[in-house]
């Protein structure tokens, strides 16, 4: 299978933001919430999700006084306080390169809404010069968010690319991996080790610790990154 496009999800794939969301999430809990550990329960529930379906879940679960519009406020404003923290993980800048190379299409399908996303590669600009194409959870044309595969067969689209089985997904969330393997793409996971024992992941084809263990061969390409 000679494949055209590599679909990326951004947090927790290519950008080491889910301790930084957590955070977050923790401490807007213990201001106007129970005050409780926001555990990975709830942390599987809404990783990959947009804010339109994660934080109201935040909100039942931890019984927040405030409306999920109040809860986008409060994340909009300490991530932009906070978001030098973020960073690339390690390789994946030499994987997209890589892959534009070997002359794939590359796209960032990101649940966050377009305004989050610029954000966050506010310091991340050298991400973008690989990057062909970039769908975010708020655009009109995603119906429906993660698990849903809307997102990934919308940003293949704009890669020019209608057959999904030419496709190649990366995601490290359950409903982003969900989403993945739903769209028919090839689906790469990197799950934390909180939830890679989930039964999901019997059904993913390959499953890596981090992106540093990705080989080429793996899709089918020679080379080294």
């Amino acid at each position: 299978m000679k494949y055209t496009c590599a679909l990326f999800d951004l947090d927790g794939t290519l950008l080491d933001t889910e301790p930084l969301y957590a955070a977050i999430n923790q401490e807007f809990i213990n201001l106007y919430g129970d005050g409780k550990n926001y555990d990975w329960e709830t942390r599987k529930q809404v990783m990959g999700k947009s804010a339109e379906y994660a934080n109201p879940i935040i909100i039942q679960t931890h019984h927040i006084s405030k409306t999920k519009e109040e809860m986008v406020k409060f994340k909009k404003e300490r991530l932009a306080q906070l978001c030098e923290e973020v960073k690339p993980f390690p390789k994946a800048l030499e994987i997209l390169k890589f892959l534009k190379q070997k002359g794939l299409k590359v796209a960032i399908a990101t649940s966050s809404a377009k305004t989050i996303f610029e954000t966050k590669m506010k310091k991340n600009q050298e991400l973008l010069q690989y990057v062909d194409v970039v769908v975010c959870g708020d655009d009109s044309s995603v119906h429906h968010s993660k698990p849903a595969p809307d997102i990934f067969i919308r940003a293949a689209e704009l890669c020019g690319e209608k057959d999904m089985s030419k496709t190649i997904v990366f995601e490290d969330a359950i409903n982003g991996v969900e989403a993945g393997l739903a769209s028919g793409a090839l689906t790469i996971a990197i799950p934390d080790i909180h939830i890679k024992d989930d039964p999901l992941f019997n059904r993913v084809p390959i499953i890596l610790e981090s992106l540093k263990e990705f080989k080429p061969e793996m899709i089918g390409l020679e080379g080294e990154i």
